[in-house]
């Protein structure tokens, strides 16, 4: 189990192309005390934010932009 942060869940549901049933999970853990989720779930979440941060995540010099230092936390966080 991979153990986010209310931060890290909303950052996902605005930038990241979910699923219904990825939303619908993220969306659950905001009234649960601990924001746990199965590894095979963070594997997939971490392989959205992969493919995000290959796309959105670099500047024109190829530097992190905010948004990719924010999604490679969050690879490194949901890959474990």
């Amino acid at each position: 189990m991979i153990t986010l942060n209310l931060s890290d869940i909303r950052f996902m549901e605005t930038v990241l192309p979910l699923s219904e049933g990825h939303r619908e999970l993220l969306k659950s853990l905001l009234s649960k005390k601990k924001k746990a989720i199965p590894n095979e779930v963070s594997e997939e979440l971490g392989d959205l934010c992969s493919d995000r941060l290959s796309t959105h995540g670099f500047d024109d010099f190829h530097t992190p932009t905010d948004e990719g230092r924010k999604l490679e936390e969050l690879q490194d966080k949901l890959y474990g």
